[in-house]
């Protein structure tokens, strides 16, 4: 499954209790150790002490049986990538809590254009990285503060899980003249940089995992499509759940209407490119995962609410049947992917003709 994923066993609230399990029993045996006293000093064995060690060993015997059952369990693929799945379908609902609205935008916008000020690249002043390494986390909120204090005007060049290099612009901060290297400073630490990429903001994070797993089970090595198609199926799942959601903003605003922070907000056709774009290519000769591409497809497809979104979901399709034409040399198998292409279209017909 690759090392991205032992972060997913650590987690796991059996192992950390195994584990505690043991390191405790292990640590009270060494205390009542040390309260036997030998002939010399007068003899002193702590009966109740013992009985509770032993008890404690008992138990420890039981966790460990249980430790190899829930191992055996959790590593199979099915379950592991299951379980990933419920991690990215609890990241969508954390970052973007709210139920789309039909008439909402797809993608954020300014509300003039004018809150933009045309001298913003020329007067705003870069607030550079001391360190390189992925954006773990940025703390709007208090960014939003900072700015609305100071009257400034904050873009944020990155977004969790994007990797800075160290001397890159965080953020562009106008205007300067209203800036100095204390507010500069406070806006830099609501950045919290580190080696890898954490699933608090990331939602790209999970999308990434699935990904990972597909990929190697697609691998010549491995060649397991069925593993791949399970992945298939939990990004698709959180896609449609996606569809049914609000992605906040880029450009936020003060109570008052002025604009305050310029977000690299993710978007839905961002997102859809990372679910599917590297296992298109991978699975390009796979007519049996090809396929499942498409159903998936298919079904995000029929939860979209936006044309914006169906037309990322058509731009994949459009891609794998080019693809699929190229690279599979079963005409029946062609066949098949031509069938499924159409089933989209009629998707998004039904679309075309409920909007009308």
């Amino acid at each position: 499954f690759g090392p991205r994923l032992l972060s997913n066993f650590m987690r796991d609230t059996g192992n950390q209790v195994v584990l505690g399990t043991f390191i405790a029993t292990f640590m009270y045996c060494l205390l009542i150790l040390r309260t036997v006293r030998s002939v010399e000093s007068g003899p002193f064995v702590p009966h109740l002490s013992v009985s509770v060690g032993i008890i404690l060993i008992v138990i420890s015997l039981g966790v460990l049986i249980y430790f190899i059952h829930h191992v055996a369990i959790s590593i199979q693929a099915d379950n592991l990538i299951a379980s990933v799945g419920r991690d990215l379908e609890q990241a969508i609902e954390r970052l973007f809590p709210n139920q789309r609205r039909r008439w909402r935008l797809f993608e954020p916008k300014l509300r003039q254009k004018k809150d933009l000020p045309e001298d913003f690249e020329q007067n705003s002043y870069p607030i550079s990285s001391n360190q390189s390494g992925y954006v773990q986390a940025v703390d709007l909120k208090q960014l939003m503060r900072i700015a609305t204090k100071h009257d400034l005007i904050v873009r944020l060049g990155y977004r969790p899980g994007e990797f800075v290099v160290k001397g890159d612009a965080l953020a562009q901060a106008y205007p300067q003249k209203e800036l100095n290297s204390e507010i500069a400073a406070k806006i830099k630490d609501n950045f919290l940089l580190g080696p890898q990429r954490l699933r608090v903001q990331d939602v790209e994070f999970s999308i990434n995992q699935l990904v990972q797993i597909a990929l190697r089970a697609l691998s010549s090595a491995i060649n397991d499509p069925i593993t791949a198609m399970a992945c298939l199926d939990q990004l698709g799942v959180a896609l449609a759940r996606l569809a049914e959601r609000t992605i906040p903003p880029a450009y936020r605003y003060d109570r008052n209407g002025n604009l305050r922070l310029m977000v690299d907000a993710v978007t839905f056709a961002g997102l859809t490119d990372a679910a599917f774009n590297q296992i298109r290519q991978s699975a390009r000769t796979n007519a049996a995962v090809t396929i499942r591409l498409l159903e998936i497809i298919a079904i995000v497809m029929a939860k979209t609410i936006h044309p914006d979104e169906r037309a990322a979901l058509l731009r994949q399709a459009h891609m794998i049947r080019c693809g699929s034409q190229e690279a599979i040399p079963e005409e029946q198998d062609r066949q098949d992917i031509e069938d499924q292409y159409q089933i989209i279209l009629k998707v998004l017909e039904q679309h075309h003709a409920s909007s009308l």
